[in-house]
C-alpha cells in the first residue's frame, strides 16, 4: 500500500477504502466467524507500506499510517512485511532528490519480493 502522509495520516480516500475492511474485523473478532481463508496475520501473504511525507523531522510522522496499515493488513489476512518510509518530500518530483533513494527502493523491493 502506497500512502502519502497528510496531517499525520493517510489521505481521506485511502482511509475510506481501509475503513471498509472493518466488516472483516467484526466478522472475525466480534462475531467469531472463522473466515474461509486465514486472516490471522500469519499467512504467507505479506503486505508492505510505502509512504512519503513532507515533514523533515522525526520518523514518528509515519506512526499513524503504519498503525492503520498494520490493522488493515491483519483484518485482510496479510502479515506486515516491511516498509519504505521517505520523509522530507512535499512537492512533485522531490523524491528524486532524496539521497540513495533508488538504492533504498531497490533494497525494499528485493526484500518485499522474497
Amino acid at each position: 500500500m502506497a500512502l502519502p502522509v497528510f496531517f499525520l495520516g493517510p489521505p481521506a480516500i485511502a482511509k475510506a477504502f481501509i475503513d471498509r475492511a472493518q466488516s472483516l474485523w467484526v466478522r472475525k473478532y466480534a462475531l467469531g466467524i472463522k473466515p474461509e481463508r486465514s486472516t490471522d496475520g500469519d499467512a504467507k501473504r505479506k503486505g508492505y507500506l510505502l509512504s512519503a511525507g513532507g515533514f523533515k523531522g522525526s520518523a514518528r510522522v509515519f506512526d499513524c499510517n503504519r498503525s492503520i496499515v498494520k490493522a488493515f493488513f491483519m483484518s485482510c489476512g496479510f502479515k506486515y512485511g516491511g516498509e519504505l518510509l521517505v520523509p522530507g518530500v512535499d512537492g512533485f518530483g522531490e523524491v528524486k532528490n532524496v539521497e540513495n533513494i533508488a538504492q533504498k527502493a531497490r533494497e525494499a523491493g528485493s526484500s518485499f519480493a522474497v
